[in-house]
């Protein structure tokens, strides 16, 4: 994800989009990146805390009523931080977070969720010790983010 740059608010730097596309580099320019990547990490963030806590796949997870209840309140809890921080998430961001796990296939692992299993180093800390930081920062609970994080 590309954003712009506060020098030339509504310009796209034309010489990194050539240089990505040459490098056939998939990219996608937004005027404000700080949605898109908040976007990206309500399902990243909440699929990756379940699975790697419960060792199971997307497909396992969502299947389950109780996990994907699960992941849903992570979700929410994650919104609220993002809103708290100035994000304009939405309803249907949350739900097309939470959906997104369809389009992959049932035996699915996340990233953090294959790093967690392997013992060396993984994004507990981005996924989970951001959270708390920032919920304590705005006074916002988070008790579902909270027990996974220290289940991990």
């Amino acid at each position: 994800i590309l954003g712009r740059d506060e020098r030339f608010p509504n310009q796209k730097p034309k010489w990194i989009m050539e240089l990505m596309k040459e490098a056939k580099i998939q990219h996608q320019w937004h005027l404000t990146c700080t949605l898109e990547i908040w976007k990206k990490y309500l399902f990243i963030a909440s699929y990756g805390l379940v699975t790697a806590v419960l060792g199971k796949t997307l497909g396992e997870v969502y299947e389950e009523e109780m996990t994907r209840q699960m992941v849903l309140r992570v979700i929410q809890e994650v919104a609220r931080i993002g809103i708290k921080e100035g994000v304009a998430i939405t309803d249907e961001m949350i739900s097309e977070a939470f959906e997104k796990a369809k389009a992959f296939s049932y035996e699915t692992k996340t990233s953090f969720q294959r790093d967690y299993e392997k013992g060396g180093k993984d994004e507990r800390v981005l996924f989970g010790g951001t959270m708390l930081r920032l919920a304590q920062l705005h006074d916002v609970e988070i008790p579902t983010i909270d027990k996974l994080y220290q289940l991990l």
